[in-house]
């Protein structure tokens, strides 16, 4: 199996790196590449089982799709030939239509029909409760920008969606996942990423599976709780 990291040297904002090392502890057979600079994604020149982006800086985000660019065409042809990716933070926004700040448009991939804007004043702070198949998703939100809904990646429970006001968030389409939540997104879902994992032909025990379990099922519960306040803050 070959897990591919687009670009940490850009998309590492709040410990992403973490979900590929977490992969690679639950599967020690697997192949991590790590592309990295000018060099193009190593998915279209052979063959790799999951390709993850992380959060960055707006500044990266341009920086990121200056180099995806010249692929575009390619990399749609790959996501509806069934490649799984999973985009977290605002990486899922290098997929859309375009990005705007204030009159200012940030052309995008265009693979999907959605796009985001970003307010550089207003930052949003939450914690997040949300559904997929038959388990429950935690997490965390920060971020400038919000996006159009297009197909969504989980139903929201507690928090807030992806344009931060209705009840839908992220991005699932084929094997593509798309989600605002933060950080080592892989960690702290372990039934996700058994899922994931499983999607994928494997079969096992994830990596400290006991402790991942014990971790979410206590982070749930507090998510859980009646009257829980998920607004961490909005700052500017």
């Amino acid at each position: 199996m070959t897990f591919e990291a687009l670009y940490p040297d850009l998309c590492s904002l709040y410990g992403e790196a973490a979900n590929l090392r977490y992969l690679a502890r639950c599967c020690p057979e697997a192949r991590v590449i790590s592309t990295t600079g000018q060099s193009a994604p190593a998915f279209l020149r052979e063959p790799v089982d999951l390709v993850y982006l992380g959060a960055m800086s707006e500044r990266c985000q341009e920086l990121a799709l200056e180099r995806l660019m010249p692929h575009r065409a390619a990399i749609r042809e790959k996501i509806e030939a069934g490649l799984t990716v999973l985009a977290t933070g605002n990486a899922l926004e290098l997929f859309g239509r375009e990005i705007w700040e204030g009159e200012r448009r940030i052309p995008a991939l265009d693979i999907f029909p959605y796009s985001a804007r970003r307010d550089m004043r207003h930052r949003h702070n939450s914690m997040f409760l949300g559904r997929f198949r038959d388990m429950d998703v935690v997490g965390y939100k920060s971020q400038f920008s919000k996006a159009e809904i297009f197909q969504p990646f989980l139903t929201v429970t507690g928090g807030f969606g992806t344009d931060l006001q209705g009840k839908e968030e992220g991005v699932h389409y084929k094997n593509f996942y798309g989600t605002y939540l933060l950080g080592p997104f892989l960690v702290l879902n372990p039934p996700f990423t058994r899922y994931l994992l499983e999607s994928l032909g494997w079969h096992g025990s994830l990596a400290f599976e006991r402790e991942a379990m014990e971790a979410y099922q206590y982070r749930l519960a507090g998510l859980q709780t009646p009257g829980v306040n998920f607004l961490v803050g909005e700052h500017g």
